[in-house]
C-alpha cells in the first residue's frame, strides 16, 4: 500500500513539474539573441502570469499554464514581456526590457517569429514585430529584416 501511495505521489509531481514547448524564435536587432540572454519571461493574462524559459527556438512553459493558456477565449491578446542582458562594446552589462502584446492563437500555430528592433536605445524605444503562418504584416523603415 505504501509503496503504490509513493508511486502515486511521484507520478503526480512529475505531472506538475512537466514543460510544454512553444515553437518560437526571437530576434534581436536582427540577431539571435545567444542562450542565457533571454531571462524573466512571462505572459500577462488578465492580471496571471505564466512564466516561461527561453531557449534559443522555443518557450517552455509548465504544463498547467500551457493549458490555461489553450483554454483561453480566440483573440485574447497577452502581453509578452522578457529582459534581455548583453554586453556592450565597453564590457559593460546592459539590460533591456521587452514587452509586445500577442493573440492566443499565434502561440499554437506551427512558428512564431517575433522580430525586436530598438529604434532608440537610449531613450529604450522599440519595435515589437511578429510573424506566424497565418500573420502577415509590413517592415517598418529601418527594422531589421531576420530572414
Amino acid at each position: 500500500m505504501r509503496t503504490t501511495l509513493f508511486i502515486f505521489i511521484a507520478l503526480l509531481n512529475l505531472t506538475c513539474y512537466a514543460q510544454a514547448k512553444i515553437n518560437c524564435i526571437i530576434f534581436i536587432d536582427g540577431k539571435i539573441p545567444s542562450q542565457g540572454y533571454i531571462s524573466k519571461g512571462y505572459f500577462d493574462v488578465d492580471y496571471n502570469r505564466y512564466d516561461f524559459i527561453y531557449n534559443v527556438g522555443d518557450i517552455y512553459v509548465d504544463t498547467i499554464s500551457y493549458y490555461n493558456l489553450r483554454n483561453l477565449k480566440n483573440n485574447t491578446e497577452i502581453m509578452m514581456k522578457f529582459t534581455y542582458k548583453v554586453f556592450s562594446l565597453k564590457d559593460e552589462l546592459e539590460t533591456y526590457n521587452y514587452c509586445g502584446l500577442i493573440e492566443k492563437e499565434w502561440l499554437f500555430y506551427d512558428y512564431l517569429i517575433i522580430n525586436i528592433t530598438n529604434t532608440n536605445k537610449k531613450k529604450k524605444e522599440f519595435h515589437f514585430g511578429f510573424y506566424t503562418p497565418a500573420e502577415k504584416r509590413k517592415h517598418i523603415k529601418g527594422e531589421y529584416r531576420p530572414m
